[in-house]
């Protein structure tokens, strides 16, 4: 009997730690998902409007106007995670001009943020990173983006959340297979002192 009862209590034990894991892990991937949705969509949001600022820029001064921009690294374009890459005017030739990145990245004309690889200084390592890919009306090239570096930190804290909640979960789910084993052995305990009390009635009565 107490074997089949310790069966039991492990086999519910186990239930219920299967069910609290799947519903903290689909609650995680769902957060997750709804995190980079969101991280991605503010991303780009400010791809665009670092685009618009650099447009305006260029529009109000002209080449002249868009340099001292860059240069004086003003609004988004200060933020060490923005870069910006402007090729020469048409092909007059001359050194693109460059903002937190080594050089002019090589992709097609694109409104839509794709992925690249890029180097922020000269000689560093290649970091991943989003663009948009646009031309002034000078013919030359205009590169802006964002690094996503810290998309994989982002990713591994995750990671160690989810790590922390099943154990958390198992050491729950262990307080909670205790708490039933005692249960069960209070309760096997007041029935057998019972059929003592039972048992000692009946001989005194006999």
């Amino acid at each position: 009997m107490r074997r089949f009862l310790s069966s039991t209590v492990a086999r519910l034990v186990i239930a219920i730690f299967v069910l609290q894991l799947a519903c903290g892990g689909i609650a995680m991937v769902l957060l997750h998902s709804q995190i980079v949705q969101v991280i991605a969509a503010d991303r780009t949001r400010q791809i665009f409007d670092v685009r618009d600022d650099l447009v305006g820029a260029y529009y109000e001064g002209g080449r002249q106007g868009l340099s001292r921009y860059v240069a004086e690294q003003r609004g988004s374009v200060g933020d060490p995670l923005i870069f910006v890459a402007i090729g020469p005017a048409g092909a007059t030739g001359g050194e693109p001009l460059l903002s937190h990145i080594a050089e002019m990245p090589d992709i097609p004309q694109t409104l839509h943020p794709v992925a690249l690889q890029l180097r922020p200084a000269p000689g560093g390592e290649p970091v991943a990173g989003v663009a948009i890919a646009d031309r002034l009306s000078d013919g030359s090239g205009l590169v802006v983006g964002t690094v996503t570096a810290s998309d994989r930190r982002f990713n591994l804290a995750f990671a160690e959340a989810i790590t922390l909640t099943v154990l958390l979960t198992g050491q729950c789910n262990s307080c909670t297979r205790d708490d039933i084993s005692l249960s069960v052995r209070n309760s096997s305990a007041d029935r057998g002192c019972s059929r003592l009390r039972v048992g000692g009635k009946t001989r005194k009565y006999q």
